[in-house]
């Protein structure tokens, strides 16, 4: 079986970005590997350094860097005989997302030609009706982690009308489509009326790295945030919690991670005198995530929206519980006995969960069995038997031994 990865990756791979979905591509890739199933990766880091070319065996093909996109949009105009194909479907996305286009899909037949791969894994539904245009029948299933680029909460108003489009025609055409969570699940059903399997996000499982090492003797406690510092992920919440607590207990504040409102943040530090107690750390290597992990007492997120959240099990997996608000998909992935819950956008509820977290004597190794039932090491098989059933149901190798 030869699969087609197209999604983000990590940054030791070339990408750009640390987040959820780029983790999950790059260890399916790796994991998949593992397994005997030849796979190659589009990376979609417009933006990437394009490190390297194969990794472990993996071919890895990138979307052109910005500095070269007009002469690959004029050389594929020029040379390439499905730029018919790039006007028929510039009507639905608009004439300004062309030239873009155009880049992304010499990149894409290109892969297809010299990879040949059996089945297509999508991480991102917008690429859908490119690689449907491009595709001989190749089967393709499309991973749907979220549904933010559908709300100008997350995304400019001028893309969420080429989304909406773009979404509106993949979702009537589509036929293999997976999701992370019950949750994404229930909120897909409204966009999509077809079969959705579903495939949990995993994490990476390393004995070694994920062993649980013991309580740090400090006369105060250590909670800490990893992941992005952007409004959504609730930032602001988090530094409210800290004024609430910093006269009712002894604790740090570490927050793990970059992002645009990170300047703003270290302002609001400033302004409630909380300098001694929150400290930020920045974006850090993937590894250095795990031994700040080892002083955590305690996993703290005030995000007001999730469709799994890989940060959490990487927390679980050093044996560390997690308080969050009570929203989205938190109660489908934090049992009780690994965190607790509190009142959606209510601060003072969160303190109290805090609290009682830190007052609770929690089963570190029963929380480190819970993230290893989501580990790749376990989890790839969902992947391979899936993508065999969707062979199966395409007859698709039979088909192409056939044609040989």
């Amino acid at each position: 079986m030869r699969v087609l990865i197209i999604g983000p990756i990590l940054p030791y791979l070339g990408g750009r970005t640390t987040g959820g979905v780029a983790m999950d591509c790059t260890n399916q890739a790796i994991y998949l590997k593992k397994n005997n199933v030849e796979v190659a990766i589009i990376a979609h880091n417009t933006f990437s350094n394009q490190k390297y070319r194969q990794y472990k065996g993996i071919n890895i093909y990138y979307f052109p860097k910005k500095t070269l996109f007009m002469l690959h949009s004029i050389y594929n105009l020029i040379s390439n005989d499905y730029f018919a194909k790039v006007v028929k479907y510039t009507k639905i996305v608009g004439i300004l997302k062309a030239f873009k286009m155009i880049g992304r899909m010499y990149t894409i037949k290109r892969a297809i030609r010299d990879f040949k791969p059996d089945l297509i894994h999508i991480h991102d539904v917008i690429y859908f009706p490119e690689i449907k245009y491009l595709t001989n029948n190749i089967p393709i299933v499309v991973t749907v982690h979220a549904l933010t680029s559908l709300s100008s909460l997350y995304t400019s108003k001028s893309e969420v009308r080429i989304h909406k489009l773009v979404y509106r025609k993949s979702f009537k055409e589509l036929k293999y489509v997976v999701t992370v969570s019950e949750y994404m699940k229930e909120k897909l059903n409204k966009h999509y009326k077809g079969h959705i399997h579903i495939i949990n996000n995993h994490v990476e499982f390393n004995h070694n790295i994920y062993k649980i090492s013991p309580n740090k003797k400090n006369d105060y406690s250590t909670l800490i945030y990893i992941g992005h510092l952007k409004k959504g992920k609730g930032i602001y919440d988090l530094i409210k919690v800290a004024n609430i607590l910093k006269n009712k207990l002894k604790f740090r504040l570490i927050i793990v991670g970059d992002g645009e409102e990170k300047s703003n943040l270290y302002k609001e530090i400033k302004k409630n005198k909380l300098g001694e107690i929150v400290n930020i750390y920045g974006q850090v290597e993937h590894e250095e995530i795990f031994k700040l992990l080892d002083f955590a007492d305690l996993f703290v997120t005030c995000s007001y929206g999730e469709t799994w959240g890989n940060v959490l099990f990487e927390a679980f997996s050093k044996g560390v519980p997690v308080v969050a608000y009570d929203n989205t998909v938190m109660r489908e992935v934090i049992p009780n006995y690994a965190g607790l819950l509190a009142k959606d956008r209510d601060l003072e509820d969160f303190s109290q969960k805090v609290l009682c977290a830190l007052n609770t004597n929690w089963n570190r190794k029963r929380i480190k069995r819970y993230a290893y039932e989501h580990s790749w090491e376990k989890g790839i098989t969902d992947f391979i038997n899936y993508f065999k059933y969707v062979l199966e149901n395409e007859d698709y190798l039979k088909k192409k031994r056939s044609r040989s």
